[in-house]
């Protein structure tokens, strides 16, 4: 069902003279069971594969496909973490 709407998308940008560059696209799958999060769809642009990204990043939040937000957290807390390092090191300078 989605290379069918991929389909209609890629047909209609073709009417509007658009080009749609299956490299600098990417799809996802997102469930709530894992099991079924690891699926890579197969969807097409013109015969070229999109690229599967289990972990997309979307106006800078990292996406997870379980939803868990568990990488997101992790990358937060990794740039806090540094942050609140040189904030260390400058309190410590006169």
């Amino acid at each position: 069902m989605a290379q069918e709407v991929v389909d209609i998308v890629v047909k209609w940008s073709k009417e509007w003279k658009l080009n749609l560059n299956s490299t600098k696209s990417e799809e996802s799958f997102f469930s709530q069971w894992p099991q079924e999060a690891r699926w890579e769809p197969t969807i097409t642009i013109d015969g070229s594969r999109i690229p599967h990204r289990a972990n997309p990043k979307m106006l800078g939040v990292l996406l997870d496909c379980t939803l868990s937000f568990a990488g997101q957290a992790r990358e937060v807390a990794k740039q806090a973490s540094g942050k609140l390092n040189l904030l260390a090191t400058l309190a410590h300078t006169e």
